[in-house]
């Protein structure tokens, strides 16, 4: 019989417990819990080790913004990542972002100065 039953000492597992085999045992913990089963999350955790199982979250949906079509190039990299002006103006970025909210997306472009840091322009429709 294991250990970990309420009222038992909980079992001191031999493997490191690192953050994804922490968050994956604690729904499966609470979902016992609710269950009636009483146990400690050591005893889940070490359970879940043994019989290799992992936590699966899945991806969040991202939106697609380009159909890249046949021959497709990659886009350049017009500043080599070199984000500093010397006199503002001279070089500006530009970025576009997907809101997620309640009612569908909220699109936001936006333009950044490279000298002063600061947004020059910015659309949200």
């Amino acid at each position: 019989m294991r250990g970990g039953i309420a009222g038992g000492a909980c079992p001191a597992s031999q493997a490191p417990i690192t953050a994804s085999t922490a968050m994956a045992s604690a729904p499966v913990h609470a979902v016992l819990v609710r269950q009636g089963e009483r146990c400690c999350p050591e005893l889940v955790r070490e359970i879940m080790r043994e019989l290799g199982l992992l936590a699966c979250q899945p991806r969040p949906w991202r939106p697609t913004t380009t159909q890249p079509g046949e021959g497709a190039e990659a886009i350049p990299d017009l500043v080599q990542r070199d984000f500093t002006a010397a006199t503002p103006g001279t070089k500006l970025v530009s970025d576009i972002m997907y809101l997620p909210t309640w009612q569908g997306f909220a699109y936001l472009a936006t333009v950044i100065d490279c000298c002063t840091q600061r947004m020059c322009w910015l659309r949200d429709r």
